[in-house]
């Protein structure tokens, strides 16, 4: 299902992909922040079974919304949720969001921060709205955390490709006028200016980034027979497979080709996502 678990802070089953009970004190636990792009077909319980699987205690949990940024996460109240549309306000004096009260439920020991891909590629958006959201999401935790930015993918589109915000939709303080990104001729142009977008992230906020672009350009260049998206942004179950790979070595170390676990894919589709992450990191 590409969006069983929509909204709220959730814990995956509050037991392991294998039934045993949930975490104890001595786990790892993992919170993923974001939208559509984390939770479709259901990655944070791919890779929950990868870790169950290899024997880690690794606990993950996520406060997700569709199509929220991670701004929004911190100073949007949801009023209403119609299947993949939410409906939002404001936050008001005294309130607080579900993302707010996730981060403050417990001294996490991971927090993985995915936003929308457009305003990572447009200079002003990542200054005037990424930046600030990252810098707002790290300091609700006090205690040491480590933090993994979300490198997203290029989306499945046609070239030469640009993509645009208005000023309103970025700062007031900006001209009126059209923010923009560079003008990417093919793939390779499109993935290096999404992965450069969110390594300037990632150094001036001193935290990780996931190479989830690299591996999603492989793939395609590569395995053009396994198809990695639902439309031009969101992953298929292919590509939240993948995405679950390259998070299942981030959070451990283990090489993912040593897993059983295939998830919704066969063995040689799930095998070959596995083997690319495997050899992106030796």
């Amino acid at each position: 299902m590409k969006n069983l678990f929509l909204f709220t802070f959730w814990v995956l089953a509050g037991m392991s992909a294998q039934g045993q009970p949930a975490a104890n004190a001595d786990s790892t636990h993992v919170l993923f922040v974001g939208n559509s792009l984390t939770y479709y077909h259901d990655m944070p319980q791919m890779l929950q079974a990868m870790l169950a699987e290899g024997g880690h205690t690794v606990r993950i949990h996520q406060s997700t919304v569709p199509g929220m940024s991670l701004r929004g996460h911190l100073d949007q109240i949801i009023t209403r949720m119609d299947g993949e549309s939410t409906y939002t306000r404001p936050k008001m004096d005294g309130e607080i969001t579900g993302t707010e009260n996730a981060l403050r439920e417990r001294e996490w020991d991971v927090v993985v921060l995915q936003e929308g891909t457009v305003p990572v590629m447009i200079p002003e958006a990542r200054a005037f709205l990424v930046a600030p959201a990252i810098a707002s999401s790290k300091a609700y935790l006090n205690a040491p955390c480590r933090f993994i930015l979300f490198n997203t993918w290029a989306a499945d589109t046609t070239y030469p490709r640009r993509y645009c915000y208005p000023s309103g939709l970025i700062d007031a303080s900006l001209p009126d006028d059209a923010y923009c990104s560079g003008e990417f001729g093919n793939l390779s142009e499109h993935t290096r200016a999404l992965n450069a977008g969110y390594e300037e992230l990632a150094k001036a906020a001193n935290m990780e980034k996931s190479n989830h672009g690299d591996l999603f350009e492989r793939i395609r260049n590569d395995h053009g027979e396994i198809d990695l998206f639902d439309d031009a942004f969101h992953p298929s179950a292919a590509g939240a497979f993948l995405n679950a790979c390259e998070f299942y070595y981030l959070l451990t170390g283990s090489n993912p080709t040593a897993l059983e676990y295939t998830g919704p894919l066969d063995a040689d589709q799930a095998q070959t996502l596995k083997r690319v992450v495997d050899r992106y990191h030796q």
